[in-house]
């Protein structure tokens, strides 16, 4: 049995690449928490998901490094790592 929050956002104007986008906040606001084994994250949308959890965070960091770099967007998780 788990235990845990589902958060659901409504109404929310969708972005294509919003997924990322999530997962990126995710890992910057909420490393130490997932580092520490605290925190797993899913992202789901249809048959699209991102898992985040602590046996992730090597290949995770690195996708997201490029990712983030292809799409100039700041990304800080790295810096933890």
């Amino acid at each position: 049995e788990s235990t845990g929050t589902d958060i659901y956002i409504l109404g929310a104007k969708k972005d294509p690449d919003w997924i990322h986008q999530t997962a990126i906040s995710v890992l910057d606001f909420f490393f130490y928490a997932i580092f520490m084994n605290d925190l797993e994250v899913v992202i789901r949308e249809n048959d699209q998901e991102v898992l985040i959890r602590k046996d992730k965070l090597p290949d995770l960091i690195d996708w997201y490094t490029e990712y983030c770099k292809d799409k100039e967007i700041e990304f800080d998780a790295p810096v933890f790592w």
